[in-house]
């Protein structure tokens, strides 16, 4: 997709520039595809640190269920290596209540979708405080910026660390390389699900105006 980007094989424009913005399981997939590719300018890496709470973990594996039992995938035909999470579990794993809508929780639970078990299974070491020398996110050479909510409860909050960014800034710095030029920003009052708080318009335009600079 980044190749076909760059040639102008979609939409019939040929970007110069393509930035690779991930959340959550996406910012994984930004770290393993800078080790098979040198086609992203930059990264906007969002949702995801190396260093999960273990509370966090056991919340999600209780919360976490076959697909097939929740009355949304309860007729698709999945098998049963498909997840999801229970109805209600939503708001205490992804958000902060303070700056989070009702109305856009319960949407969000209406659009839940599904995980595999093996990927969700194969993407945990990955930043459940590996090895920072093992770590994929080592390979990106390019401008990288961390943003993470201020009460994110996957890393922050209750029994884990305070994420201010000196904090997640020490703690990240050995995952990435020198050339990455790592940048973090904390979106203040906001949870894990960062675009669907109120404060993501801000948290927008302050990752705009790091798209547009040279550091």
């Amino acid at each position: 997709m980044v190749e076909k980007l760059r040639s102008g094989q979609i939409g019939g424009h040929a970007f110069s520039r393509v930035i690779w913005v991930g959340h959550s399981l996406g910012t994984l997939y930004g770290w393993l595809e800078a080790q098979v590719a040198t086609n992203v300018d930059a990264f906007v890496l969002t949702g995801l640190l190396h260093a999960v709470k273990p509370s966090w973990l056991t919340l999600a594996f209780s919360d976490a269920y076959t697909a097939t039992l929740d009355p949304k995938f309860a007729t698709t035909g999945l098998d049963n290596g498909y997840l999801t999470f229970r109805p209600g579990t939503r708001a205490p794993l992804f958000y902060w209540t303070p700056t989070a809508d009702p109305n856009v929780i319960a949407l969000d639970e209406r659009l839940k979708d599904t995980v595999s078990g093996p990927e969700f299974g194969a993407a945990v070491p990955l930043f459940n405080s590996p090895p920072p020398a093992t770590a994929p996110s080592r390979a990106i050479r390019v401008r990288t910026l961390v943003v993470l909510g201020e009460h994110d409860r996957v890393f922050c909050d209750e029994d884990g660390p305070i994420c201010n960014q000196q904090n997640v800034a020490n703690a990240e710095a050995p995952y990435y390389s020198p050339q990455a030029r790592l940048r973090v920003l904390i979106a203040a009052d906001t949870g894990h699900d960062i675009q669907l708080h109120e404060t993501a318009p801000e948290t927008g335009e302050q990752i705009l105006e790091w798209l547009s600079g040279e550091d």
